[in-house]
């Protein structure tokens, strides 16, 4: 007989050798422990995840981690769970175990759940359940050529402590919550104003471009900027997985969307759409993401974002 209970921090140890399912060299243990650490200040409480176990044996046999965060979203408060790491013994998959793990997560009616990088040959399952396919649309801002919008009267800090100082009470708590590696942060002065970002460089397929990918090539601009990438088929991006105060950052960024990408080595900044405003920028695509699918009656996809997921966690290229 198998039970399901929910998965603490002290349940890692019986938990880790499952992870070697996945075959994965670059997820190292001290990553796959993050999930055993819960990532919101205000939920620390909470369980990580559910658990599969055989009770005659007390052996973990299926994880399914949930990493969970109180969020405020149009003035009312909600628990996101985002899906990490699912995964079954392969003997009891075929018995359809796997799913007593999502029935538990289904059962928590107060929870909103997305999962940001589902198996293609899982989402039959997902839909059945009632998720649905995240529509945001992103945009990949670069520093070339020279005809960005520039700014006056702003400054720019970049991972030092006095961030901290200019964020409102929702800021410092994610800015405490996201003190992982390379994971970074900066904020943008404009005035009595200011727009903060959290952001980590990944590498990105080049089927990011998307339908742009053509237009790259036929402006000579763009090959001489992306050219090695391309050949390679991976570029890497600052992947921002907040903003606040948007219109600060798009009235600034083009004053320092090139000394971001100098600092951190990276293309170009990978940012959702509904962060964009009116203003113009250099942006080279903007397509429907495969960012993964959302199950919720009272959130839309562009309510969410990517803090407190796996893509902040885990050292991953996506």
């Amino acid at each position: 007989m198998y039970s399901i209970r929910k998965a603490y921090k002290d349940d890692f140890e019986k938990v880790y050798p499952l992870f070697t399912y996945f075959n994965n060299n670059k997820v190292e243990r001290e990553q796959w422990q993050r999930l055993f650490s819960p990532v919101c200040s205000t939920l620390n409480n909470t369980s990580v995840g559910f658990i599969l176990e055989n009770n005659e044996t007390a052996e973990v046999v299926g994880f399914l981690g949930c990493l969970l965060s109180k969020r405020t979203i149009k003035g009312k408060e909600y628990i996101i769970c985002s899906y990490s790491s699912w995964v079954v013994k392969p003997e009891l998959r075929k018995k359809n175990m796997s799913t007593l793990l999502m029935d538990a997560t289904i059962a928590m009616k107060d929870w909103h759940l997305q999962v940001l990088s589902p198996i293609k040959k899982m989402l039959p399952l997902y839909h059945n359940y009632g998720f649905k396919t995240n529509t945001s649309r992103f945009t990949i801002i670069i520093p070339y050529p020279f005809t960005l919008h520039f700014s006056y009267n702003n400054q720019l800090f970049i991972n030092t402590e006095s961030i901290i100082s200019y964020l409102n009470t929702t800021d410092v708590q994610i800015y405490n919550d996201h003190q992982y590696p390379n994971c970074h942060h900066i904020l943008i002065k404009y005035k009595k104003n200011f727009s903060y970002l959290v952001m980590k460089p990944a590498l990105f397929s080049v089927r990011v471009f998307n339908s742009s990918k053509i237009w790259v090539f036929a402006n000579k601009v763009w090959y001489k900027l992306f050219k090695k990438d391309i050949i390679k088929g991976q570029v890497r991006l600052g992947m921002v997985h907040y903003i606040s105060n948007p219109e600060v950052f798009n009235k600034c960024i083009g004053s320092h969307i090139k000394t971001i990408c100098k600092a951190f080595g990276i293309k170009g900044l990978h940012i959702n759409r509904k962060y964009i405003t009116k203003q113009r920028f250099n942006y080279i695509a903007d397509a429907v993401t495969e960012l993964g699918i959302i199950r919720s009656n009272a959130i839309e996809s562009d309510d969410l974002d990517t803090l407190y997921s796996d893509l902040i966690l885990f050292e991953l290229d996506l």
